[in-house]
């Protein structure tokens, strides 16, 4: 049974420094697929948006309505080149956002499209 055991034992031995060779292959050959990865869908438009709706109740009668349903496209065209488009589709369909924004210096940007009207500092970014 020990001859058995030490067999088993040997063999397991024998082989553990080539699994951890294909093991650390695998593993750099995955880190390269994720990098690759990770650089393609950079390039893509992240697409994002949101639904609100509502549901009211006055005794007799339902009614059921959407009031907001916006879809939002953002991405980078460059490293310092980045555009967004908004749309609302809620009565009839409109733009909200459509610009592309040159970002000459972290405090200071260019920017050249339809955008939301200023209503005070929330689309200020400060860096403070």
């Amino acid at each position: 049974m020990r001859k058995i055991v030490s067999v088993i034992l040997g063999l397991f031995m024998y082989n553990s420094p080539f699994a951890q060779e294909t093991c650390s292959t695998d593993i750099s050959d995955m880190e390269k697929r994720v990098t690759t990865l990770e650089e393609i869908t950079s390039a893509l438009p992240k697409i994002s948006g949101f639904i609100n709706m509502r549901y009211q109740y006055n005794g007799e009668s339902n009614s059921f309505d959407i009031r907001r349903a916006r879809l939002d496209f953002t991405g980078n065209l460059a490293t310092k080149l980045d555009y967004r488009f908004q749309t609302e589709f809620a009565g009839s369909p409109k733009i909200l956002d459509a610009y592309l924004r040159y970002k000459i210096d972290r405090r200071f940007n260019l920017q050249a499209g339809v955008g939301a009207k200023w209503e005070g500092l929330r689309l200020l970014n400060l860096c403070i």
